[in-house]
């Protein structure tokens, strides 16, 4: 079992921090179509906080599908269910796939050919569904000596890539006009600076990221309006939005910067490449 060490959860009681578990095991996949083989490797994490939520939904479901069904046996040899079709019509509609193994429902009908309808909780079915709550397995192919830790952690850390996909896909955070190129070397010359920007974009965000505290994550004033916000790529640009400098004998002079600039070049270690105006 793996402590958890994010700071957000230290003031929960230790019965109330989320725990995991994990195992690495090696995994072998075989192609059914051409036959090729891959020697992967699967971290099986297990999670108390999502065990919880998966019991809780159950259970929810469980208690939704009970009510709803009661109200059916209710109103059987009514307008509505005056036949076991428009029955089973409206209990496929409640007892879903999910819910459907772990609620048996008979539907049948009287001596009178009245519908009827009869339904119980599978207790065997329902602790069988609840072993496999919070657990879930990740695949991967990455060469070297790796942990279960090491394996989630990549996970984790997903998002980010994802956020990069977008933000090339679109380039919006760079504001890239359109231009017309009379080559495909021009084109890929292009491409390839745009790419590298929006590296350094990347890259800027993640530092910032790293550098502020675990116990205040925001930074404040980051926002236009003057909030504080975690830092991401385009707000943290943004904060600059205005700041010019003037040409003087001397060399240029920035404008004064804001107690949020100031913060920001501070944290990623950046030194002002020229003095500031003076009040």
């Amino acid at each position: 079992m793996w402590p958890n060490d994010n700071a957000i959860y230290h003031h929960l009681p230790p019965a109330r921090r989320t725990r995991w578990r994990g195992l690495l095991t090696a995994f072998g996949v075989t192609d059914p179509r051409h036959g090729s083989h891959h020697d992967l490797r699967v971290a099986y994490i297990w999670s108390s906080e999502e065990a919880t939520s998966v019991a809780d939904a159950r259970q929810r479901a469980l208690a939704k599908a009970d009510a709803d069904l009661t109200r059916v046996r209710n109103g059987l040899g009514g307008r509505y269910y005056q036949t076991v079709g428009q029955v089973r019509t409206k209990v496929a509609r409640i007892v879903g796939s999910r819910v459907e193994p772990l609620l048996p429902v008979q539907i049948g009908t009287d001596t009178a050919g009245k519908p009827t309808l009869a339904w119980q909780r599978d207790t065997t079915a329902i602790t069988a569904a609840g072993r496999l709550d919070g657990l879930c397995a990740l695949a991967t192919n990455q060469p070297g000596p790796l942990t279960a830790t090491g394996v989630l952690d990549i996970y984790k850390d997903q998002w980010i890539v994802e956020q990069r996909h977008r933000d090339l896909k679109r380039a919006a955070p760079l504001r890239v006009r359109p231009v017309f190129l009379h080559n495909d070397d021009r084109i890929g010359a292009l491409i390839g600076v745009v790419g590298i920007a929006l590296l350094i974009f990347g890259v800027i965000e993640a530092d910032l990221r790293r550098r502020v505290s675990a116990e205040q994550p925001q930074l404040p004033g980051l926002l236009p309006e003057g909030p504080a916000a975690k830092p991401t790529g385009r707000n943290i640009l943004a904060a600059f939005n205005g700041l010019g400098f003037t040409y003087t004998p001397s060399g240029p002079v920035l404008d004064r910067l804001t107690p949020t600039q100031r913060q920001i070049l501070a944290l990623l270690d950046i030194p002002l490449p020229w003095i500031e105006h003076p009040e």
